[in-house]
């Protein structure tokens, strides 16, 4: 986008159109089920499993600093998708536990290093939880059983 400013008086009248202010387009409700609709690829098929498996071999937080990124930056797009939530609650995948697992690494690096980096992923990890333990509410409690089970058994 090209913007032009001309102030008045010098070197002529500006003729173009008076601009008060700028749309920050915040006002417009956007679907995020249209908008990551890609991300349900995620879920067929066991590639979110293939992504969770990887998380769940992180053992050292700066080696696996990367693929834990890269690992909870997938998993974020997928969340905004229903279809992914209601797969990744169901109780084999042990999603939560290792979620939690990402989380202890992080901020036991965080305690002992305060780079900021640790802090960094446990926000990423709390952000992507949130809607899954959202979507876990919503649905029956069987589920929500097993899922406050599987947390029970990380404390």
């Amino acid at each position: 986008m090209k913007v032009v400013y001309r102030m008045r008086g010098l070197l002529g009248d500006a003729t173009e159109d008076m601009v008060e202010t700028l749309d920050s387009g915040k006002g417009e409700d956007i679907d995020e089920e249209e908008v990551y609709k890609m991300a349900t690829v995620l879920g067929k098929e066991n590639r979110l499993d293939a992504i969770l498996q990887r998380l769940a071999q992180a053992k050292h937080f700066l080696r696996s600093h990367g693929l834990v990124h890269a690992g909870l930056k997938l998993i974020s797009y997928c969340v905004k998708v229903k279809t992914n939530r209601q797969y990744l609650i169901q109780p084999h995948l042990h999603t939560l536990k290792i979620l939690l697992g990402i989380l202890n690494l992080a901020l036991q690096h965080e305690q002992l290093e305060s780079s900021g980096l640790g802090a960094t992923v446990a926000q990423q990890v709390l952000s992507v939880t949130e809607p899954i333990l959202q979507e876990a509410s919503s649905q029956q409690r069987v589920i929500v059983r097993s899922i406050s089970e599987e947390v029970s058994l990380c404390t």
